[in-house]
């Protein structure tokens, strides 16, 4: 059985992206992050978050920016 994600570590990721409405990239949600997250995980997250209509993707690979819907 998988991990179960902390909801605080979701939400604190939802505020790196809503502050920038023009969409953040990976590297500015894990600047934005408190503490520091391995990138492997945090891609992981965000896949979670997008997997549940939390935070929309846009584009592919290095080029995607996250928003909120």
């Amino acid at each position: 059985m998988p991990k179960r994600i902390p909801e605080d570590a979701l939400t604190a990721i939802q505020e790196a992206i809503r502050l920038r409405p023009e969409g953040a990239d990976l590297p500015a949600i894990a600047n934005a992050l408190k503490s520091a997250v391995p990138k492997r995980t945090l891609q992981y997250r965000l896949k979670y978050l997008v997997d549940a209509r939390r935070v929309v993707k846009v584009g592919d690979d290095r080029w995607a920016k996250y928003l909120l819907p």
